[in-house]
């Protein structure tokens, strides 16, 4: 009775590293990661130790078989490609995102194949969708900036920003430069770029002028870019010239801004309240005349005081 189980074991070992060598799920990693703009992709962010990735990585084999030829079904493991998860802005694991004709959309449905199935066949039109991150994947550390994912550029790391608009002519002849040099200073600088006609306020926060407008920043604030922004002269700035500028501090926030005014305005409220009441108490206390006026008896009481008296020759007549 043992030979068959031997048999079944040795049949399941065989079958089990088979599908292990021939998964239809594609690895993304720093080499093909260009694939993800190029084409479209199911993309799974996920790392080994996750418990929850574990039990749907056999679903997520399934259905990459089950839609082979139709659909793309990538993985990306995070702590071996910590770049491009944080590019796509994975906070846990797994995270899984379609990524279609320059969009990002982020799955949150049940994790079943026929749930996946919906998403790909046009449920994902209806969800949550953002830029694709960074300019030539692959040739480009620029990470797309929005009013959400700016926050990132307080995280303690080196960023260098451009502030654009896609009309702009004199952006689109410098932005090719600016996406190559982002890959020399990859781990050392990070390199962003927002969009000033989507995201005004965040630009408008920054006092930007004219576009392209670089910034420098730092843990401490931030430094203005004020030359020509080549490739020669920006990596001349990264490389020491940023610390010829002067450093600035980071703009409140306009929610902090609306605050701080409130609070303001009701100091000078209070005071200005303050004032007036102190002017009325001091009145009544140093003019009761004016506050209470006097009465009739009190008026002819003092009226009798202001008569001239008689003499005691004019009171013996």
């Amino acid at each position: 009775m043992s030979q068959p189980k031997k048999d079944v074991s040795a049949l399941v070992l065989v079958s089990f590293v088979h599908s292990e060598g021939t998964s239809d799920v594609i690895t993304i990693t720093a080499s093909n990661v260009q694939l993800l703009k190029d084409n479209n992709y199911l993309v799974e962010f996920f790392t080994p130790w996750c418990g929850f990735c574990k039990k749907l990585a056999p679903i997520y084999e399934e259905l990459a078989t089950k839609v082979k030829g139709k659909h793309n079904i990538a993985k990306v493991d995070c702590t071996t490609d910590q770049d491009i998860c944080q590019q796509f802005q994975v906070a846990g694991y797994p995270t899984i995102k379609y990524v279609s004709q320059g969009q990002v959309y982020e799955y949150q449905g049940a994790r079943e194949v026929e749930d996946f199935e919906k998403f790909l066949d046009g449920g994902y039109q209806s969800a949550k969708k953002t830029p694709f991150p960074g300019g030539k994947t692959g040739d480009s550390s620029v990470l797309e900036l929005d009013s959400v994912n700016f926050a990132e550029v307080n995280n303690g790391q080196k960023w260098f920003i451009v502030f654009y608009a896609p009309w702009c002519g004199f952006c689109k002849k410098y932005m090719p430069g600016f996406e190559k040099v982002s890959s020399q200073f990859a781990g050392n600088v990070r390199f962003g770029k927002i969009n000033c006609d989507e995201h005004k306020s965040i630009c408008e926060l920054y006092n930007i002028p004219g576009y392209p407008t670089f910034k420098y920043f730092e843990s401490d604030g931030y430094r203005d870019f004020a030359v020509e922004p080549s490739e020669n002269n920006i990596v001349q700035y990264l490389q020491s010239g940023y610390s010829q500028q002067q450093l600035k501090s980071r703009p409140w926030h306009p929610i902090f801004r609306m605050v701080h005014a409130a609070i303001l305005e009701f100091v000078y409220l209070f005071l200005g309240v303050a004032f007036l009441l102190g002017l009325a108490l001091g009145y009544a206390f140093f003019a009761p005349s004016a506050i209470f006026p006097p009465t009739a008896d009190s008026a002819q009481q003092v009226n009798s005081y202001a008569q001239p008296h008689p003499t005691k020759a004019e009171k013996a007549d």
